[in-house]
């Protein structure tokens, strides 16, 4: 698959797009790139846009359960500005359905995070995936544990390109 190679330090966006539409954006900068992966970074205080139904917006008690519900159930969002509380450095690779993922807030590790996504397809500015609501949490001693079991549960979330095709 031929597409764009990427300079160190570029901005570099990851798009979630359930069906045909925009769920999330998160700008990300190049550490580097590999061909069939890249390596980014995404510093505490990146603005990202995040999905919301529109009126939880003015609700400050939603919980992301409630909010990922209402978003897939009613297929109705906007997008809103978010600013992300951590640093992390991700690494994407080309058909894979997951992101490996180490966070920081300030300079203490956390640890580290698998995403389990849609594999990614290369766009002009980025990737675009969609989470696929559960994900692992692995803490510093290696001790790892489901995360979002609840979201999962919840939501039955089909594969985004299934909801796209059904």
């Amino acid at each position: 698959m031929s597409r764009r190679a990427w300079s160190t330090g570029e901005e570099f966006v990851v798009e979630h797009v359930w069906g045909d539409r925009l769920f999330s954006a998160t700008p990300m900068y190049v550490v580097e790139d590999m061909r069939d992966a890249v390596r980014l970074w995404c510093p505490a205080g990146t603005r990202v846009q995040m999905a919301w139904t529109p009126q939880q917006c003015s609700r400050p008690d939603v919980t992301r359960l409630e909010t990922l519900v209402d978003c897939l159930t009613n297929e109705d969002w906007v997008l809103i500005e978010e600013e992300v509380r951590t640093s992390s450095l991700w690494l994407m690779e080309a058909g894979r359905g997951y992101a490996l993922a180490y966070f920081w807030i300030g300079g203490s590790p956390l640890g580290w995070y698998v995403n389990l996504q849609e594999p990614p397809t290369w766009i002009d500015a980025g990737l675009q995936t969609m989470d696929q609501a559960l994900d692992v949490i692995v803490d510093r001693n290696l001790n790892w544990a489901w995360k979002d079991e609840d979201e999962l549960q919840t939501t039955g979330r089909p594969r985004a390109r299934d909801a796209a095709e059904g």
